[in-house]
């Protein structure tokens, strides 16, 4: 029996186990747009450049954008700290 993959945290996947309480997701879905931010510092660039956040988010696919709430997404990597 092959182990499962579970959804790694952070990943719009593991957001989508919120899906039926939208105050649950929007809280993961913050945490996705942590994990954004984070790759947005470590390629140089700057925390909570409104551009940058909307370029990451442009790189999560159509089926992707369902399962996150793009608000809680925004107040998670938006946030210049």
């Amino acid at each position: 029996m092959a182990p499962s993959a579970s959804p790694t945290e952070g990943s719009p996947e593991w957001a989508a186990k919120w899906l039926g309480d939208p105050e649950r997701n929007r809280d993961a879905s913050k945490v996705v747009g942590r994990y954004a931010q984070l790759a947005i510092v470590q390629s140089g660039g700057r925390q909570g450049d409104t551009a940058l956040c909307d370029a990451e988010w442009a790189k999560i696919t159509p089926a992707q954008k369902v399962m996150v709430d793009r608000q809680g997404f925004d107040e998670g990597c938006r946030i210049a700290v």
